[in-house]
């Protein structure tokens, strides 16, 4: 399946899902969970959602300073 991601750092991108995970999203771009939100259709998506094809995913990227 393919799922379009939105990012400010890497604009808009496909990604070829084998699984439908959140986890294979986050694995695929060389994140790490903690690190960013994902996002779609307004709600935020947790590791149990299932992505389908067509999708489109915004990234929100989680900074914090002390």
């Amino acid at each position: 399946m393919k799922v379009k991601i939105r990012d400010i750092q890497i604009g808009e991108k496909t990604l070829e899902l084998e699984k439908g995970e959140v986890e294979e999203i986050i694995s695929k771009l060389d994140l790490t969970n903690n690190g960013v939100i994902l996002v779609r259709n307004g709600d935020i998506l947790t590791k149990d959602d299932k992505i389908n094809d067509g999708d489109v995913i915004e990234l929100i990227e989680v900074y914090s300073g002390g």
